[in-house]
């Protein structure tokens, strides 16, 4: 579950909200974007953002944004 802030001004993002079905364990990871969409692939959440693509492994996040490099090329990019 995504979690958002808000209040006056600038909202930021509350992170992800994590509950393990086995264990009934909730857990809050620290997610720095507006999750938009989240899909599951087995053991992996894939998250669509505002920002860009992240990528839950083992409770480990990676994100990804689309960069346009000077000469109009575009790369994906990972970020910490």
């Amino acid at each position: 579950m995504g979690l958002a802030w808000l209040g006056e001004g600038a909202s930021p993002s509350g992170g992800l909200l994590r509950f393990d079905r086995a264990t009934g364990l909730t857990r809050r990871l620290k997610f720095p974007d507006f999750a938009i969409r989240m899909e599951s692939a087995g053991k992996t959440i894939l998250i669509a953002s505002d920002f860009g693509i992240g990528i839950v492994n083992d409770g480990v996040i990676t994100r990804y944004f689309v960069d346009k490099v000077s000469d109009g090329r575009y790369r994906v990019v990972e970020t910490k």
